[in-house]
């Protein structure tokens, strides 16, 4: 009911939205928040907004909100990090849709890579346009550290896994922790407070956000994840290698960074 309120307001209010002009490299940002068991019945709740950002900095800046949600989680969680560990993963997934989406507009997706299946088109999607995803919660960022399982709270494993294979993968960059303060959409699970409010309209406007401080963890951390940079010429190269196609030739000099696992799977 109050994300419907901030959503009639917007509709309602006089005013302008912004809209992302696309001057650079993009990425996706899939901003979430979690309540545990705040809902009748003892269910937990989940909030997000999956915002379209420039490229220009470790997380926020300037941005357009494409998508949105506030529900009840599917799963039973034990915890608020158990709730808040869920959350990131269901955006992490979204993210990454919406990233192959975006590709595919921008014309990241050539023809080469779409014959060799689902799992290259996505992986060449988030190498294209990142994914990241941002939590208020930092106990979040710590888990994803370290391969330690969790013996109090075992629910936590699976998702914790998950998260750090999509990392691991290179199809999620990274996970970035920001101060409750700061966090936009507080206001999808939580009592609204007219900051709260105002915190979502104006990320809902498309208005520049940036945290006063954040941490991360991200797939650098993990092995196999080395960062090399590489000509657009190049990647053609290993892409006819692999699939040979006359009609991608290519000769761009763009340059791209691109994890060590990627490379490895075109056979550079």
């Amino acid at each position: 009911m109050q994300a419907n309120w901030v959503r009639q307001r917007l509709i309602k209010e006089k005013g302008s939205v912004k809209i992302l002009v696309c001057t650079g490299s993009l990425r996706i940002n899939a901003i979430g928040d979690a309540s545990f068991k705040n809902m009748e019945g003892g269910g937990s709740q989940s909030g997000a907004a999956i915002r379209i950002e420039h490229d220009t900095g470790p997380v926020g800046g300037e941005g357009q909100v494409v998508a949105w949600s506030s529900r009840r989680l599917k799963r039973v969680v034990s915890s608020t990090r158990s709730a808040e560990l869920l959350t990131t993963l269901e955006n992490a997934h979204v993210g990454i849709l919406v990233a192959v989406m975006v590709a595919e507009l921008e014309g990241h997706i050539p023809y080469a890579v779409r014959a060799r299946g689902a799992t290259a088109v996505v992986e060449a999607a988030c190498h294209a346009v990142p994914v990241i995803c941002t939590t208020d919660a930092r106990d979040t960022v710590t888990a994803l550290r370290t391969e330690r399982e969790v013996e109090a709270e075992k629910d936590l494993n699976p998702m914790k896994r998950q998260i750090q294979s999509l990392m691991q993968l290179g199809l999620l960059r990274s996970v970035v922790w920001v101060p409750d303060s700061d966090m936009p959409v507080d206001a999808l699970t939580k009592a609204t407070t007219e900051a709260r409010r105002e915190k979502l309209r104006s990320l809902m406007r498309g208005d520049a956000w940036s945290p006063t401080e954040f941490d991360l963890t991200s797939m650098h951390d993990f092995p196999g994840n080395s960062v090399y940079y590489v000509s657009e010429k190049y990647l053609n190269y290993c892409s006819l290698l692999y699939n040979l196609d006359d009609d991608y030739q290519e000769h761009g000099n763009s340059v791209y960074y691109a994890s060590e696992n990627y490379l490895k799977t075109i056979n550079c």
